[in-house]
């Protein structure tokens, strides 16, 4: 199953509308060239808008939770440098409630995914590990991959009149070679992985870098991550087959919050 992760604000109603009825529509959907596919479940993730939301806005939001069931809001200021904190928080909630998806997609809600074509892609990986699996004699072993726009040698901004101002004080030298943020894929056993390593610290992103702390080596046009975990742990989590965002939860940053009232 691949899952989209789309970050969005909470006035972003066209987008994610869009999204809906396009590239992002929840269930199966065929290949570009093999009708197999796969199943697609779209959730969007939110914070909450910095400025006291207008009562307008609160209530479309809350009917358009209501009526699709696929928003994801959580208790902090959906600012630019809390991006990353939205990655962490979503790492989170998939090992909670959807452990089993074998793809994440994430990326923002202004961009176009050919989502035929991509599941052509993640069929022809996932087919390739699981023929590793068995040579290797391995097949507990998760896949590591993560797959997007391969950025080389970047520096960091360093005029402090803009917001992507990063002072070198802070970092030094030129960033490892990163996927950038604006669409990528990961296998689900990644984003794990990932989480686990999630520390309480200071987090500061780049609008359009993925988060950090991966040795990531390139080639064939792709990028494959391998998080700097020994192994992955094991654990029962429960989570529903769907990936569904939890009826009535109420949680803080730690958690999600659900915007649709238990039935």
């Amino acid at each position: 199953m691949l899952l989209m992760a789309i970050k969005s604000q909470l006035a972003n109603f066209e987008n994610r509308q869009a999204i809906r009825e396009t590239w992002g529509r929840s269930g199966h959907v065929s290949g570009e060239y093999n009708i197999r596919g796969g199943l697609v479940r779209t959730v969007f993730l939110l914070g909450k808008q910095e400025s006291k939301p207008h009562l307008d806005m609160d209530i479309l939001l809350r009917d358009e939770s209501r009526k699709y069931g696929d928003i994801l809001q959580w208790d902090f200021k959906d600012t630019f440098f809390n991006l990353t904190l939205k990655d962490v928080l979503f790492w989170r909630w998939l090992e909670q409630y959807c452990p089993k998806a074998v793809f994440v997609f994430k990326g923002d809600d202004d961009v176009f995914v050919r989502t035929d074509a991509l599941m052509d892609y993640l069929n022809k990986q996932w087919e390739e590990h699981s023929l590793w699996q068995v040579y290797a004699n391995e097949t507990d072993k998760g896949m590591d991959l993560i797959i997007g726009e391969v950025i080389n040698n970047a520096r960091p901004n360093r005029d402090p009149s803009t917001k992507y101002f990063i002072p070198e004080s802070f970092y030094h030298g030129a960033y490892p070679t990163y996927a950038g943020g604006g669409g990528v894929v990961y296998s689900g056993s990644l984003a794990l992985r990932l989480k686990e390593r999630d520390n309480p610290v200071l987090r500061v992103e780049a609008r359009g870098v993925s988060p950090k702390g991966l040795r990531v080596e390139q080639g064939a046009g792709l990028v494959r991550v391998q998080a700097r975990t020994e192994k992955q742990q094991q654990q029962k989590q429960p989570y529903t087959p769907d990936c569904s965002p939890q009826i009535g939860a109420e949680l803080n940053v730690g958690g999600v919050k659900r915007l649709t009232p238990p039935v």
